[in-house]
């Protein structure tokens, strides 16, 4: 697990922008930049969702951080 601000750096480190990240995954971005920054907890339903997603919560299924950025490498690799 990470912590918000370890996700946080890994997004300006890849050069992602959690807009962009949130958009393709579905999620609103509202949700994960209320997560990111402490504001929600992500206990349940979508926020719980996104928070295992970030890597920030335990789940069933718990992203990798390598993983993390996997769909906007492929994205923009394909724009090239």
């Amino acid at each position: 697990m990470r912590t918000p601000q370890e996700v946080k750096e890994e997004f300006r480190s890849a050069g992602i922008e959690i807009k962009e990240w949130a958009e393709n995954r579905g999620y609103p971005p509202r949700l994960v930049y209320q997560l990111l920054a402490g504001r929600s907890q992500g206990i349940r339903g979508l926020s719980h969702e996104i928070a295992v997603a970030l890597g920030i919560k335990e789940g069933l299924d718990l992203k990798l951080s390598e993983g993390l950025f996997a769909l906007e490498i492929e994205q923009r690799r394909n724009k090239k």
